[in-house]
């Protein structure tokens, strides 16, 4: 899994493996250009995570506490809601296998979130991330144009295709009540 490891940056320009250095050079490169053409590729980098949803829950067979239940339902969804509302995304791959926790320094301990109007706050020591959007659909929102894989390129946006799958997912889960 390319997440696991430290240190090596994807360039922008294909496969091969940059610096630290390297890959900031070409990210300033890159801000350059307004607009990426048909034929180059866009990656992203995420700090390395230490488990997928799957394995954090299989670690703990199938059975979590409601607190920790809760916090990683609101840090999915809450990531899904501010990529829906601002950019129409759309995963189409949301399993827990594409879905990362990293675990918080003893010294943080929990999360803070908030919109406009609102502000919450998470007690777990995790952070959960969505990843993989090699198959996902965003809408740029200054042009209009639709940046996804060719078979989602036309695809209406949903904004309840992630959230269902997801759901589906959660039911395997025990809840310690």
């Amino acid at each position: 899994d390319w997440f696991k490891t430290d240190g090596d940056f994807s360039s922008l320009a294909g496969s091969q493996q940059a610096s630290f250095s390297q890959y900031s050079q070409l990210s300033n490169e890159s801000s350059q250009s307004q607009q990426l053409t048909r034929e180059q590729f866009m990656n992203y980098v995420l700090e390395k995570a230490d488990c997928t949803l799957q394995q954090f829950v299989t670690q703990r067979k199938n059975t979590l506490p409601l607190s920790l239940y809760k916090t990683i339902v609101f840090h999915v969804l809450y990531g899904l809601h501010v990529a829906q509302r601002h950019f129409e995304f759309m995963h189409h791959d949301l399993h827990f296998k594409n879905i990362l926790i990293k675990k918080l320094p003893k010294h943080i301990e929990g999360c803070c979130f908030h919109n406009d109007y609102s502000f919450w706050v998470t007690t777990e020591p995790i952070l959960v991330k969505i990843a993989d959007f090699g198959i996902s659909r965003i809408k740029v929102p200054h042009t209009g144009e639709v940046i996804a894989n060719a078979a989602h390129q036309h695809s209406p946006f949903s904004t309840t295709e992630d959230t269902e799958k997801f759901a589906r997912e959660l039911a395997k889960i025990k809840v310690e009540w």
